[in-house]
């Protein structure tokens, strides 16, 4: 592997890796907020409880991944997708326990413009990055289809109550 290459991947393996330890944290903070304001709130919507439980190994498995980018030459591109199938139901989790949150204590109406904030963001995230890179299509269709899906049976249904 060349030497830029290994630093490139030094530096995109850092930066991801900090982004998932802020959600990592931010996710205990409301986790613990959640336990002192109203721990009933996780006995009585299951949906939410394990969304926010599950989301910190995701996150915390996702930072693994990406940190060993850096020195694994012969499977980088196993542990890239790994970390980012991790980081996006970690990160979807996160988003999801936030909109459920926001339908618990503020509106059902505020979570759907919340929910719908994120999916708009994201596809306009894809449209910058696939119109400069065109190979990058069918891997943002994925990406954005499995990150609309999780948000819509973890998040949307949920706060609507269908389940």
């Amino acid at each position: 592997m060349k030497k830029e290459e290994v630093e490139k991947n030094q530096v995109k393996a850092q930066i991801h890796t900090n982004i998932s330890i802020t959600l990592i944290f931010i996710t205990c903070t409301i986790f613990a907020f959640v336990i002192t304001v109203n721990n009933d709130i996780l006995k009585d919507d299951y949906v939410l409880a394990l969304q926010l439980t599950l989301a910190l190994p995701f996150l915390m498995s996702s930072s693994l991944a990406k940190s060993k980018i850096a020195e694994a030459a012969n499977y980088i591109k196993s542990l890239d997708n790994f970390g980012y199938l991790c980081y996006i139901i970690g990160y979807t989790f996160f988003v999801n326990t936030i909109g459920l949150l926001l339908a618990t204590f503020v509106s059902v109406k505020v979570s759907m413009i919340f929910f719908g904030a994120n999916i708009v963001m994201a596809l306009l995230y894809s449209v910058v990055i696939t119109t400069y890179n065109k190979k990058q299509v069918f891997s943002r269709l994925l990406k954005d289809g499995l990150f609309i899906l999780l948000i819509v049976l973890g998040g949307i249904l949920p706060a609507l109550g269908y389940y």
